[in-house]
């Protein structure tokens, strides 16, 4: 095994760990917990404010949907501008990147590789969240 064969792990760092595990640990129950007050609450009072606005509350109800395609089209503007700097640093995880357990750094074309994929994956997700809104407005 030559010196330029030899893999390169990026070491964690506890600090961060700690912290992921705190944000974890506050923002999956703190979701359920509002999940179910929406379902059990929030819901009943959506449907009967829908059938009693009647053509209004469709119109609202569409522009809701449509404004709700924001949040998965700005994560494929994130992966693909994730994907582009992988595809430039030939590098992940990227450089400066903190990791919550060591991680072997993958580089070169291996990925530039996976930059593309990720790169290409969110060009397909944009245009299927496109297709979705477009669906949507024509409700």
């Amino acid at each position: 095994m030559s010196a330029n064969d030899r893999v390169v792990v990026l070491k964690a760092d506890p600090a961060y760990r700690r912290r992921v595990r705190l944000v974890y640990a506050t923002c999956v129950p703190l979701a359920l917990v509002l999940f179910l007050l929406l379902r059990q609450m929030g819901l009943p009072v959506l449907v009967e404010h829908l059938r009693r606005s009647g053509d209004d509350a469709f119109r609202l109800f569409k522009v809701m949907g449509l404004v709700s395609m924001v949040i998965p089209l700005s994560a494929c503007v994130y992966l693909f501008r994730l994907g582009r700097r992988i595809q430039v640093c030939q590098q992940v995880p990227l450089p400066g990147t903190k990791v919550i357990r060591d991680t072997p750094v993958v580089s070169g074309l291996a990925a530039r590789r996976l930059g593309t994929t990720i790169v290409g994956l969110s060009i397909v997700a944009a245009l299927l969240v496109a297709f979705v809104a477009v669906r949507f407005a024509r409700l």
